[in-house]
């Protein structure tokens, strides 16, 4: 059963890839974002129903998983000038990120 979940998350993450890439363009419609995105609540809610001994530990580290492609994404658009500091929402980035930092620096190791 691993193996199957495995090989269908890698499909989907193709498919939201390509999807990503799309809504980049302006050419997916506001419909299918929103398919794509009830379409991730569900397979959370998959997920954590097959996990569910581990459920919380899985979100988390699902959780952490995802935040990492994130911010290596907002990085990486920050470094070839694709995003700027003016961009809506950087302040409130600026600042999530600092608490983050600051809160990670306080866990003991």
């Amino acid at each position: 059963m691993e193996n199957e979940l495995r090989d269908s998350i890698q499909g989907l993450r193709r498919v939201l890839t390509t999807v990503e890439t799309s809504a980049g363009q302006n050419d997916v419609p506001e419909d299918v974002e929103l398919a794509v995105d009830d379409l991730r609540r569900s397979l959370w809610g998959a997920l954590t129903t097959t996990f569910a001994k581990d459920a919380e530990e899985y979100v988390v580290d699902m959780r952490v998983r995802r935040a990492n492609e994130m911010l290596q994404d907002v990085l990486a658009d920050l470094l070839t000038g694709g995003l700027t500091v003016r961009a809506i929402g950087m302040e409130e980035l600026r600042v999530a990120t600092s608490e983050l930092w600051a809160s990670l620096e306080g866990l003991s190791r």
